[in-house]
């Protein structure tokens, strides 16, 4: 029996239910979506990922990006990033974390593409 139960069209023709971790896993990705202030009366939500996006990659630019995504995992209270690794790549950042689901025994592998030119986050 799922925990938690909610819907997404996102990427999907049919099969638009999705339960606990899927669910968080989405929820997190469309919060990624949102760009720091554009959410009405909420200026504090969404990310300032894509204010780095034409920054040279540096090891504080790394660490900035990091702190940012653990933020918004903060947010929250179903998922815990275990480990972070940022790459760039021609056309924007690559992340890679290991999620932990609450009352999940493992963490999951999840690999993120941040693209510059289209503006969009993708799982890959």
């Amino acid at each position: 029996m799922s925990t938690y139960r909610g819907f997404s069209t996102v990427g999907r023709l049919v099969r638009f239910r999705l339960t606990d971790f899927e669910l968080a896993k989405q929820d997190f990705i469309n919060h990624l979506h949102i760009r720091q202030g554009e959410k009405l009366m909420n200026a504090e939500f969404g990310t300032t990922i894509w204010n780095l996006l034409f920054e040279n990659m540096s090891e504080s630019m790394r660490t900035e990006i990091v702190t940012e995504l653990r933020r918004i995992a903060n947010f929250d209270p179903r998922l815990q990033i275990q480990n972070i690794d940022v790459v760039e790549f021609e056309q924007g950042i690559q992340v890679a974390m290991d999620l932990l689901y609450s009352g999940a025994l493992a963490p999951v592998s999840l690999r993120l593409e941040f693209e510059t030119e289209s503006q969009t986050v993708t799982e890959i």
